[in-house]
C-alpha cells in the first residue's frame, strides 16, 4: 500500500500549522542602524560576548550540543548559535536558548528510545494499523504539530463530518487513533519538558514517531525519558504555580485551551472581535496564549487589561509572541510580589504597562542586555512624558529580565527612570531565563 491510498475519496485539504524553523530575528525590537549606535552621538555599539563567560555548564554544552563561543547582541537580545548532533539551531535571547537546549536534549532521548529493541516491538504493532501504515506515520514521521500530513488530517476531518451511522469500521478506527494520538503526544511532550507546539521540525518528527508508537503500538508512556526534573527551561507549573492549570497544560487539547481562554477574556470585558483575533493569531501557540491570559487573570481587578491584548496582536512572528508572554509574566510577578497593578495602558505600539496604587508606572521588557541607543533613548523619553492622554506617572520603573550596560544604567538614572535588572528572578526563581 502506497502512502495516502488508505482512503482516496472525499479529501478535505486543510491548512496544518507547520513547524518551520525560523532564523534568529529581532523579536519586537527595532533593528539598530549605525546612527542609532554612534558613540559620537552619545550612544554605544552592541558588544560581542563570549559564551564561556556567560553560560552555566549545562547550557554551554551537553552530550548532543555546544553553544558557539561568539555571542552577538543586537542592543536588546543575545543571539546564540547552537551546534548539535541534529543540526544548527539559532536562539534569539537567553530564554530562547534554554528552550532550544531542552529541545535538543529531548531529541537525543527520543532518538535513543527509537533505536531500542523495546521500541521495535511496539513499532511493528503500530504499523499493523491501516491508517498508520497507509500514511507511513512511523516509518516517515511528519514534522507538523498535528502529527499527520495535511491530506491525512483532511480525511479525519471528513470522517468527523460524516454521520456516525454512515462511517465504516475502518473510518471509526482511524478517527479514534488520531484522537488518542493527540492526547498521547501531549503526554510525551510533558515528560520531555518541551512544548507539543514547538517550531523545531526535528523535534516534531521525533515526538510524532514515538507518540504514534505509544498510542498505536502499545509502548508504555513510562518508556519516555522523564527530563522535567533537571529541565533547563521553565515549565508551565513553575511559571504559573497552579495545579489546575498545570493539569490543563498537560491534558488539555488546543480546543480546550482556546475555550477556556475565550471565557476568561470575555469575563475581563474584551470584545468578541479582539478576543477572536488574539486566539486565532498565527504567531502564538495555545500554551503561550494561555500563559498570557492566565497572567492577566492574576491581575484582577486591574482595569483596562485589554491594553495588553491589543499590543500583543501586533506580534509578527513566534519570536514576538515569546516576548509578549515574558512581559505578561513580569507584570504578574510585580502584581503578586511587589504591589497590585490597578490599571494597564499602552505605552507604544508594541508595549503595555501597569500603574500601581502609588501611581508608579511599571514597564516590563524581556531584554537580555540593554545598550544605550537612539531607540532606547526615545523609549525613555516616552516613559517620562505623558504615557497616554491625561495619564502622567508619579515615577517609572522599567523591569528587564536581564542586564543593562553601565552607560544605559546611568542614562536611565539621569532621566529619573528606575531600571530593575534581573527581574525574572522573582518570576522563575532558580529557573530564571538568564544565563547564570
Amino acid at each position: 500500500m502506497t502512502r495516502g491510498t488508505w482512503r482516496s475519496a472525499g479529501l478535505i485539504l486543510v491548512l496544518v500549522a507547520g513547524c518551520v524553523a525560523t532564523p534568529a530575528r529581532q523579536g519586537g525590537f527595532p533593528v539598530l542602524t549605525p546612527a542609532d549606535t554612534d558613540p559620537e552621538a552619545g550612544y554605544e555599539r552592541p558588544p560581542t560576548l563570549a559564551a564561556s563567560a556567560l553560560l552555566a555548564p549545562e547550557l554551554a554544552s551537553g552530550p548532543h550540543h555546544h553553544v558557539r563561543e561568539e555571542v552577538r547582541t543586537n542592543g536588546f537580545l543575545r543571539l546564540y548559535s547552537v551546534d548539535s548532533d541534529f543540526g544548527v539551531f539559532p536562539a534569539a535571547g537567553d530564554f530562547a536558548l534554554r528552550l532550544v537546549v531542552q529541545e535538543i536534549r529531548a531529541i537525543g532521548a527520543l532518538r535513543a528510545l527509537s533505536e531500542s529493541s523495546r521500541c521495535d516491538e511496539a513499532r511493528d504493532v503500530a504499523q499493523q494499523q491501516a491508517f498508520v501504515e497507509a500514511w507511513e506515520l512511523v516509518t516517515h514521521p511528519c514534522e507538523s504539530v498535528h502529527g499527520v500530513p495535511p491530506e491525512a488530517w483532511g480525511e479525519v476531518m471528513d470522517i468527523a463530518q460524516t454521520h456516525p451511522e454512515q462511517r465504516s469500521e475502518t473510518e471509526n478506527a482511524a478517527r479514534t487513533l488520531v484522537l488518542g494520538f493527540e492526547a498521547t503526544k501531549r503526554g510525551v511532550a510533558h515528560r520531555l519538558g518541551v512544548s507539543p507546539y514547538s517550531l523545531n521540525r526535528t523535534l516534531q518528527a521525533s515526538m510524532n514517531e514515538i507518540a504514534w508508537i505509544v498510542s498505536a503500538g502499545g509502548l508504555p508512556m513510562e518508556a519516555i525519558p522523564l527530563l522535567t526534573a533537571d529541565s533547563v527551561a521553565p515549565l508551565p507549573e513553575d511559571v504559573i504555580p497552579s495545579e489546575r492549570l498545570a493539569e490543563i497544560y498537560q491534558f488539555g487539547s488546543p480546543e480546550d485551551l482556546r475555550r477556556r481562554n475565550h471565557i476568561e477574556l470575555a469575563v475581563m470585558g474584551l470584545d468578541e472581535a479582539t478576543t477572536d483575533a488574539f486566539l486565532t493569531h498565527p504567531a502564538y501557540s495555545p500554551r503561550q496564549q494561555t500563559g498570557i491570559v492566565e497572567s492577566l487573570v492574576a491581575l484582577d481587578p486591574a482595569e483596562d487589561r485589554n491594553a495588553f491584548i491589543e499590543a500583543a496582536l501586533l506580534a509578527e512572528a513566534p519570536a514576538d509572541a515569546l516576548l509578549f508572554l515574558m512581559n505578561a509574566l513580569l507584570l504578574r510577578a510585580y502584581h503578586q510580589n511587589v504591589a497590585p497593578v490597578e490599571r494597564m495602558l499602552r505605552v507604544g505600539p508594541r508595549a503595555a504597562a501597569g500603574f500601581d496604587a502609588a501611581g508608579k508606572l511599571i514597564v516590563p521588557i524581556q531584554v537580555d542586555y540593554l545598550v544605550w541607543s537612539r531607540p532606547t533613548e526615545r523609549f525613555v523619553e516616552r516613559m517620562t512624558g505623558p504615557a497616554t492622554e491625561g495619564s502622567t506617572a508619579a515615577s517609572v520603573e522599567v523591569w528587564i529580565s536581564g542586564d543593562a550596560s553601565p552607560l544605559a544604567r546611568s542614562e536611565f538614572e539621569r532621566r529619573g527612570v528606575t531600571l530593575v535588572e534581573g527581574s525574572f528572578e522573582r518570576a522563575f526563581g532558580r529557573l530564571a531565563p538568564g544565563p547564570r
